[in-house]
């Protein structure tokens, strides 16, 4: 079960009721880690079979590599802690288990496992291919350039994933008539497991020795053994993820209605401030696609339940610039390939929304042939964001602190919120830099873990 993850309070006050009542509970489920709070007794269900041993709350405290040699399928945990390889392995596991519990970051925790993988068979690389519904194919390499160098053919990848689960050998004189790898290299044998992740995800762990390896029943169980911790973390990270998406979408309908607020009330107080040089319906339009903004970034969100606290930067704007396909102007855009946080994606796409706009509004009276070039990119320790056209420019002297105007007065606060500086320059056309610090919107790079980039 995974309802602990779904309402954890609401679980562990019918827990707490039924244990007063003095009912006993049998709970079955694969988060054992959570299951600490309140259980009394444990006992491990491996391969089809219920282990021997009766494990209580203390004793897993005290030590949990005993529950993780009894999830291994191991009975004997004695006699299996006098190989150091098996050891080794299984404290891999429960570090990766403790890594992923505290920071509930997989993706770090995937790649911790290949290097521990990597140690334990002594290979050239070990990788951890995982293909979404969608065929997206993430990779999680012991060994980022040894990758480069023995990363697997896509057509040898893609018939690997096509295949049943189980595991595969292939052997040096075999490599060139199955077209293995995507370049020549020095690998001898190839150990390739395939395993299922729910009903529709699939893995792959890929382990490349530069010698003969002789695959013994031992390391078959190890290798085993790391597919299924594999499953059990994107299994549990999916099922927290329900929760927090849950949460965070309520926090983030929450900000976005204090934003909206804020926008109507900036407006209203212009319109009554200087009524005679306001036209109205410019205004309400102006309104309208600040709002479709926020609800963009929204509704950009809300459709990727896994990724619950970031977003693709290049999705954002490619999204943002839908809304400006009534222009005949040409849009350039260099995005660069990162994702920020999702709390800060909102402001991102407001500015940017002001800055495209304000193009639009003053930029093209009388141009042929108008061009707007968006430009978004990590430069040293900043996030910079570049708006540039083609247009009549700026008047001498002109400052945007001095502009009264809405759209002037949500840039200025817009760029204060995310400790930006923003520059303009309009002597050819007009380009607005805007500097952001990268560390306050978390900025990561998505091609360290997408193999293609078909992501939607």
């Amino acid at each position: 079960s995974d309802l602990g993850y779904v309402d954890e309070g609401r679980f562990s006050a019918i827990v707490e009721l039924l244990q007063e009542e003095g009912c006993g509970i049998v709970y079955f489920t694969t988060h054992w880690e959570e299951t600490l709070r309140f259980g009394d007794s444990y006992s491990v269900l491996a391969d089809g079979r219920l282990s021997d041993e009766v494990l209580t709350a203390k004793q897993i405290q005290d030590n949990p590599r005993r529950i993780v040699y009894l999830l291994s399928g191991i009975q004997d945990a004695h006699a299996q802690a006098e190989s150091e390889e098996s050891v080794s392995a299984l404290n891999s596991i429960y570090r990766s288990s403790e890594l992923f519990v505290k920071d509930y970051e997989w993706k770090k925790t995937m790649v911790y496992l290949t290097g521990s993988i990597n140690g334990i068979m002594l290979s050239r690389l070990s990788t951890i291919y995982i293909r979404d519904r969608a065929h997206n194919t993430y990779l999680f390499p012991s060994d980022k350039a040894a990758q480069e160098e023995y990363g697997l053919a896509e057509d040898f990848l893609d018939a690997l994933f096509a295949g049943r689960p189980g595991l595969r050998m292939v052997e040096r004189e075999s490599f060139e008539k199955q077209a293995c790898f995507r370049r020549e290299n020095h690998a001898e044998t190839l150990l390739c497991m395939r395993f299922d992740i729910g009903t529709d995800d699939s893995g792959l762990l890929c382990i490349v020795f530069d010698t003969r390896c002789e695959l013994s029943e031992r390391k078959y169980l190890i290798l085993n053994t790391f597919c299924n911790e594999v499953v059990l973390l994107l299994e549990t990270s999916r099922s927290m993820t329900q929760s927090l998406l849950l949460r965070e979408s309520h926090h983030r309908i929450k900000n976005n209605l204090q934003m909206i607020i804020s926008i109507i009330y900036n407006q209203k107080r212009h319109f009554l401030n200087a009524p005679d040089s306001t036209d109205v319906q410019t205004e309400s339009d102006s309104l309208i696609a600040r709002i479709k903004t926020i609800s963009m970034v929204h509704d950009l969100l809300s459709r990727n339940a896994t990724r619950i606290d970031r977003i693709s930067l290049r999705s954002l704007v490619d999204e943002l610039l839908k809304l400006f396909a009534f222009s005949e102007a040409a849009i350039v855009r260099d995005i660069q390939d990162i994702s920020i946080a999702y709390n800060n994606a909102t402001t991102v796409a407001m500015l940017l929304n002001e800055l495209i706009s304000n193009v639009f509004k003053h930029a093209f009276k009388d141009i042929p042939e108008p061009v707007v070039r968006i430009t978004c990119a990590v430069q040293g320790s900043e996030l910079i964001l570049q708006v540039a056209d083609n247009g009549v420019g700026l008047p001498e002297g002109f400052t945007l602190t001095e502009q009264n105007s809405v759209g002037a007065s949500i840039i200025t606060s817009l760029v204060r919120g995310i400790h930006g500086t923003l520059t303009m320059d309009g002597s050819r056309g007009t380009t607005v830099i805007v500097r952001i610090p990268a560390e306050y919107l978390s900025i990561r790079n998505e091609k360290d873990y997408l193999l293609n980039e078909t992501a939607p």
